[in-house]
């Protein structure tokens, strides 16, 4: 039996890239079945995230700021901290 119920999924990390790139695909795999995925993740995936589209909702604490690949704290050409909350 199908169903064509629409939901809304929320999928939820705090990893690395190679985290969040497989949870990306999956995102973009449910929506085009016609759900709404939303991705909690760390800010420092921002870009990637609405550069497919796709909505995130940000965890804590946040992690430096940079490219993807330089997020892991200590890694060379990480940027400066990024405070997440409520109106931020």
């Amino acid at each position: 039996m199908g169903s064509n119920r629409r939901m809304k999924i929320v999928i939820a990390t705090w990893g690395s890239v190679g985290d969040v790139f497989p949870y990306v695909g999956l995102a973009l795999a449910l929506r085009a079945r016609g759900h709404r995925p939303v991705l909690a993740m760390p800010l420092v995936y921002r870009d990637v995230i609405e550069q497919e589209g796709l909505e995130l909702r940000a965890t804590r604490p946040g992690l430096p700021v940079g490219p993807p690949h330089t997020a892991a704290p200590g890694m060379e050409g990480a940027g400066e901290v990024t405070a997440v909350g409520p109106g931020v």
